[in-house]
């Protein structure tokens, strides 16, 4: 992880190899209130969705079927951080809103509607 003052940059794996890097941006006050248009969220470098190759080839061929291999609606991400806290905003198309996740631990990665956030430290 590179670290200025400004901001915080991470890089993360590629299937291809290649270690593109996410720029967190950083921000004062941010407004918790579902809206990205408050001026930090301006600032922030924004990040298209992927579908990492293979990223299901380990689940049962009928999963993979109905999930497919490639994104069917846009998303984007921004990133800011602060010395409290790491803030993620996340901007997504979907033009079928449900809800299949009804029970406690389902595997909602499952579903195809979702964003998932996972840090390591």
């Amino acid at each position: 992880m590179k670290k200025n003052s400004n901001s915080r940059s991470f890089n993360r794996k590629s299937d291809s190899g290649i270690q593109p890097t996410m720029t967190a941006i950083y921000a004062e006050d941010v407004k918790m209130d579902g809206n990205l248009s408050d001026t930090m969220w301006s600032k922030a470098p924004e990040y298209d969705f992927e579908l990492p190759v293979n990223a299901y080839s380990k689940e049962p061929e009928s999963l993979r079927k109905s999930l497919g291999d490639t994104l069917l609606e846009k998303g984007t991400v921004k990133l800011l951080w602060n010395d409290r806290y790491f803030y993620v905003g996340a901007k997504m198309e979907d033009s079928d809103v449900v809800a299949e996740g009804k029970a406690d631990q389902t595997h909602l990665y499952q579903t195809g509607d979702l964003v998932e956030v996972f840090l390591k430290p």
